[in-house]
């Protein structure tokens, strides 16, 4: 049922295969794709915390919150509905997934997708999922776990998702401030301003400006990062134009509030439309479809509006902009 993976696993890594000494390696979205499984399930309204342990080539993972049905155990590791769990599923030589509920447990174990056992049983385990398994050698040859590329990925995990707590090989790391908490981490700059920190719920901005005439723009698309950039990036630049323009009440292109910026941009899109098969740059230009093929507002639309609301009326945040484009 899961073959055509292992036959094409580069299409459905989104990337080389690798050995897993860089971050771009298929051998880190095995990992992630179990990790950001267990992540949604915050946003169905639990409290989670993750515990994740890497040891040489096997992966423990235990989240306590939300359980998967027992009838959909096996569905979510064979099925259409976790497709990254499918992938990961079929690219390990063992997965292993139970599910804790109520005092009661099942479990599955596959060896390269294909179900070997099942059990289920009594437990005094708390609800949660409990996840092991072993990327398979055959595909992703001698590779390796790099502690440093681990830490760079759950760090940036949890300052997409503000407040989850996951713990690293005894390390826990959380985020309190969301885009802010990777901004001081990642972009290591002398500021012009403190950066300004947007949050609603579709999207989330983090922007400030140095001394420089280049820009740099760092954007991902309901956690997925695009790295080619695409719509929601060009979007922000004309939306942060027009929402200075209104405010400083005179005209400011793109290109000039847009010298020396640095910028994280966070943007939740219904149904992304990417340009290129790795999902590395976005092409959507509105923010959802329908079944009948009507769409919603425009990303330049919301961005634009969202960030004039922001900044209107908040003296301190104009008087950073006036720093950018002094009148």
């Amino acid at each position: 049922m899961l073959e055509h993976i292992r036959h094409r696993p580069g299409m459905y890594l989104l990337g080389p295969v690798g050995d897993g000494n860089s971050q771009s390696d298929g051998l880190y979205t095995i990992l992630t794709n179990v990790l950001k499984f267990n992540i949604y399930e915050l946003e169905a309204g639990y409290d989670l915390a993750i515990s994740l342990d890497v040891q040489d080539k096997i992966v423990k993972l235990r989240s306590f919150g939300k359980t998967i049905p027992f009838n959909a155990l096996c569905e979510s590791c064979e099925g259409l509905t976790y497709f990254g769990l499918r992938i990961s599923n079929a690219l390990s030589e063992n997965f292993t997934i139970v599910s804790y509920r109520a005092g009661e447990y099942m479990s599955a174990t596959f060896s390269k997708g294909v179900l070997m056992s099942e059990d289920t049983g009594l437990t005094s385990e708390n609800d949660g999922v409990y996840f092991e398994f072993m990327p398979d050698r055959e595909i992703l040859n001698d590779y390796v776990f790099r502690m440093d590329i681990l830490t760079e990925i759950v760090n940036e995990i949890c300052c997409l998702h503000k407040g989850v707590k996951i713990n690293l090989n005894g390390v826990e790391y959380i985020s309190y401030n969301g885009l802010l908490d990777m901004f001081d981490q990642s972009l290591n700059q002398d500021y012009r301003y403190t950066p300004i920190h947007i949050c609603t719920e579709q999207f989330e901005i983090v922007f400030t400006h140095i001394e420089s005439s280049e820009e740099y723009v760092k954007s991902y698309v309901n956690e997925h990062r695009t790295k080619a950039g695409g719509t929601h990036e060009e979007a922000f630049r004309k939306g942060l134009a027009y929402a200075l323009s209104k405010i400083l009440k005179e005209k400011i292109t793109p290109e000039k509030c847009c010298r020396g910026l640095l910028a994280i941009i966070k943007i939740n899109v219904e149904e992304p439309c990417y340009v290129d098969a790795g999902k590395h740059q976005l092409g959507s230009s509105h923010m959802w479809y329908d079944c009948f093929g009507n769409h919603g507002p425009t990303i330049y639309d919301t961005l634009r509006y969202g960030l004039l609301k922001a900044i209107t009326g908040n003296y301190e945040v104009y008087e950073r902009l006036l720093k950018i484009c002094p009148r």
